[in-house]
């Protein structure tokens, strides 16, 4: 189809992954359309892997069950929300401890829009800039202030924009805190599915080798040609 992705993610040192990813593309009444995500469990609470998870799921359904494309980007941030409720009630239901971050990438008639809530990251790419998209939702001490599990509302990011000729990167802290960028401009180049694979692969091998301990999980998304 219109694009060409490739994810991975790690245990690394870490006891469990409580990272979760999707990625699909569809053509919905003709119109190609992608959806990404990347969720990180949030490690200080017991039941973080379940968010991830769940998170991830309730997207891919969603995804799987549209039939229309218009107002799609509007309707993802409110099945988003809808996701946080519902972690919260599951929780509650389970005496879980569970929180997440979470972003998201959805590509559509040409168009970008990116969501967060947490302190996952998403960065567009050419073969000569990298610009991170999103901001960080924490504090110097690397204490979140929005996340998914939070009880009452929770403020997504959403920022839209031209996607023709970028790539883009979501990612973890795991992936992000020790990876040289200057690798990230290669996968704007990457005409086949196994670079972006082997790009994935040399960029965990870095951060492992610069001292990550976290888990470790990241999807590449590039327009075809």
């Amino acid at each position: 189809m219109k694009w060409m992705f490739a994810g991975i993610s790690e245990k690394n040192l870490r006891p469990t992954n409580m990272d979760s990813l999707f990625a699909a593309e569809r053509r919905i009444n003709g119109t190609e359309v992608l959806l990404a995500a990347v969720c990180d469990g949030v490690g200080s609470q017991a039941d973080g892997a379940f968010a991830a998870a769940f998170a991830t799921e309730s997207l891919e359904s969603w995804f799987c069950a549209q039939t229309s494309t218009e107002g799609m980007a509007p309707a993802l941030r409110e099945r988003i929300l809808r996701i946080n409720h519902e972690i919260v009630l599951q929780a509650q239901r389970q005496r879980l401890a569970a929180a997440s971050t979470l972003t998201a990438l959805l590509l559509l008639d040409g168009r970008y829009t990116a969501l967060c809530a947490g302190d996952s990251r998403i960065y567009a790419l050419d073969r000569t800039d990298v610009q991170q998209l999103t901001c960080d939702d924490a504090t110097e001490d690397g204490k979140l202030t929005e996340y998914l599990g939070r009880a009452g509302a929770v403020r997504v990011q959403y920022l839209e924009g031209e996607a023709a000729q970028r790539g883009f990167l979501l990612c973890t802290d795991g992936f992000y805190k020790r990876m040289p960028q200057e690798l990230l401009p290669r996968a704007a180049g990457a005409r086949r599915r196994d670079e972006l694979d082997r790009l994935l692969a040399e960029m965990s091998r870095t951060v492992k080798q610069r001292g990550e301990r976290d888990n470790i999980s990241a999807v590449i998304i590039k327009t075809k040609g």
